[in-house]
C-alpha cells in the first residue's frame, strides 16, 4: 500500500466518525514511519477539535448555511472553469499548426485581393469602353436623327459579344 492510499483511507475513516482501518492499512501504518506520524497527528487533531463546543443550529439555519456554502462552491468552480478552459486551449496549441494557419490565411487574402482587384480593373475598363461606345452611338444617333436608347443599347451588346 502506498502512503497516499493510507492517507485517503484514514481521512475517510475520520470523516465517517470511526477509526477502524483495514488490516492492510494497519500493517502499512506499523511499517511506515511517515504514516505513523500522520496517524498520530490526525488523532491529535481529532482530540483538539473535540475540545471546541459544537454550535447547535436549527434545521432551517443549517439548511440556509449549507445552501450558501454550495452556492459559493459553484460560483468558485464556474470562475475557475473558464480560466482552465482558456489555459488548456492555449497550452494545447502547437506552434506548427498556428504557423500553417497563419500562412494559409495570408495566401488566401493575397489571392482574394489579386482576383478581386483584377476583376474590378477589368470591370472598370469595360465600363469605360461601354461609355465610349455609347458616346459614339449618341453622336451617330443625333446626326442621323435615330431614336437613341434602342440603337445604343443594341450596339453596346453587340460590341461586348464581338470582344
Amino acid at each position: 500500500m502506498k502512503c497516499k492510499e493510507f492517507e485517503e483511507i484514514l481521512n475517510q475513516a475520520m470523516d465517517a466518525g470511526h477509526w477502524q482501518l483495514s488490516q492492510k492499512a494497519e500493517k502499512h501504518r506499523e511499517d511506515c514511519q511517515h504514516c505513523q506520524e500522520f496517524y498520530h497527528s490526525m488523532i491529535q487533531l481529532k482530540n483538539n477539535l473535540q475540545q471546541f463546543p459544537t454550535p447547535e443550529l436549527s434545521p432551517s439555519a443549517l439548511r440556509i448555511l449549507s445552501l450558501n456554502v454550495l452556492k459559493k462552491i459553484r460560483t468558485t468552480e464556474s470562475r475557475t472553469k473558464g480560466i482552465e478552459v482558456l489555459r488548456d486551449f492555449f497550452s494545447s496549441l502547437r506552434w506548427e499548426r498556428l504557423l500553417v494557419t497563419a500562412s494559409l490565411l495570408l495566401i488566401g487574402i493575397f489571392l482574394a485581393w489579386k482576383f478581386f482587384v483584377t476583376d474590378m480593373r477589368h470591370n472598370h475598363l469595360q465600363t469605360e469602353n461601354d461609355l465610349e461606345i455609347l458616346m459614339e452611338e449618341h453622336a451617330l444617333a443625333t446626326e442621323n436623327s435615330i431614336f437613341y436608347s434602342t440603337t445604343a443599347y443594341t450596339n453596346v451588346i453587340a460590341a461586348r459579344e464581338r470582344k
